[in-house]
Formats: structure tokens, sequence, C-alpha cells
């Protein structure tokens, strides 16, 4: 009897280990994927603010161009 209650014993407890390995491996996976979506929200949200900033300079230098074409044509 006391040979059976170690057997369960042993079971349980490689169980929980089995049990345990799954878990830790399912929520490190979704850990690993939000990082990875954070990381690829932040490398847009980068890209877009570049452009925006070209944007901004090329209509700076165009507009400083025709500013200073009218003052030479007047």
């Amino acid at each position: 009897m006391l040979g059976v209650a170690r057997d369960n014993e042993s079971k349980n407890v490689l169980d929980a280990f089995f049990l345990g390995k799954a878990v830790a491996k399912a929520l490190n996976e979704r850990i690993e994927s939000t990082i990875g979506e954070f990381f690829s929200v932040v490398g847009r949200l980068q890209a877009e603010q570049q452009k925006q900033v070209q944007d901004f300079q090329v209509t700076l230098l165009f507009n400083m161009i025709v500013l200073l074409s009218i003052e030479y044509v007047a």
C-alpha cells in the first residue's frame, strides 16, 4: 500500500512538473509575441514620424525657394 502511495505521489510531482513546463513555454511564447508586436508598432511610428519630418523639410525648402524667387523677381 505504501509503494502505491509513493508511486502516486511521484506521478503527481511529475505531472506538476510537465504542466508547469508547458505553462512556462506558453507564457514565454506569448511574451515574445507581445514584445515583437510592441517593437513593430514602435518601428512603424518612428518611420511615420521620419516621413513627416522629411515632408516638412521639403515643404519648408520649397516655400523658401518660392519666397526667394519672388524677392529676386521683385
